[in-house]
């Protein structure tokens, strides 16, 4: 009971995060989960969760998904998701996050170049940011800090890019969960505890729904490039250095 108490209060909470920024609760909730099961199950585990809290936020968001850019996204994504483990297979977990806290912040200080600045990527870079993101998902199991940068757009209000991000960030832990499941993850066996779960992930969707339709697009703005920044320098530091030194 101690357990699925501690679990419902993170999960609501990491789900509400989530729903105010667009990212970042579910690399809290990892860490988490990891506390009560062994990674091959934790990681499958959470991409349960995650998939009904992004799910959660489509619905509650779904007048603002930018689909246009989401559908062409979602074309290569799974052919990156196969090519990722035929890929990444023999590389250090450490040196991938270490690349992807790289590629985000370069990304992000790009942005503010004066000749790149206000200048939004074209609809067809999507399919190839499918690609990217399934290749690197699929290995670490990182995927809305790889999506962030691209959807800070003058064309998309707040509402736009946290709806945008569920879509795309559902899509690529479905294909985690699928592809656990292929070797060997029992996702029969999980369901009764994601179930009891499911209902704090939804109101944590909710509540931080309620919140984010309260923040300027100013205040949205500089918290969700705050919190980027902030993920990026974890990865990098703590997850790819740090961790190999201790």
């Amino acid at each position: 009971m101690i357990e699925w108490a501690t679990l419902t209060g993170v999960v609501f909470a990491t789900s509400a995060i989530s729903a105010m920024v667009g990212f970042g609760g579910g690399a809290m909730l990892i860490a988490v989960v990891l506390l009560f099961m062994p990674p091959g199950s934790a990681i499958p585990f959470h991409g349960m969760l995650q998939l009904v809290a992004n799910s959660s936020r489509v619905v509650l968001l779904r007048r603002w998904v930018a689909w246009p850019l989401a559908v062409p996204y979602l074309v290569l994504l799974p052919l990156g998701a196969v090519l990722g483990r035929w890929l990444f297979g023999g590389i250090s977990e450490r040196a991938i996050f270490v690349l992807i806290g790289l590629f985000v912040l370069a990304t992000l200080v790009s942005r503010e170049v004066p000749f790149l600045k206000g200048r939004e990527y074209p609809r067809w870079f999507f399919l190839l940011l499918g690609l990217g993101v399934g290749i690197l998902g699929s290995t670490v199991g990182v995927v809305g800090v790889l999506v962030a940068p691209f959807l800070d757009r003058r064309d998309l209000t707040k509402e736009g890019i946290n709806g945008t991000m569920a879509v795309m960030t559902a899509a690529m832990h479905l294909m985690k969960i699928a592809a656990f499941t292929a070797f060997g993850f029992d996702v029969v066996a999980h369901l009764p505890l994601m179930l009891l779960l499911a209902p704090a992930v939804i109101l944590g969707s909710y509540f931080g729904k309620s919140i984010l339709v309260r923040f300027s697009e100013r205040a949205f703005r500089l918290l969700f490039k705050g919190t980027l920044a902030a993920l990026a320098l974890k990865l990098m530091l703590w997850d790819g250095l740090l961790k190999a030194l201790l």
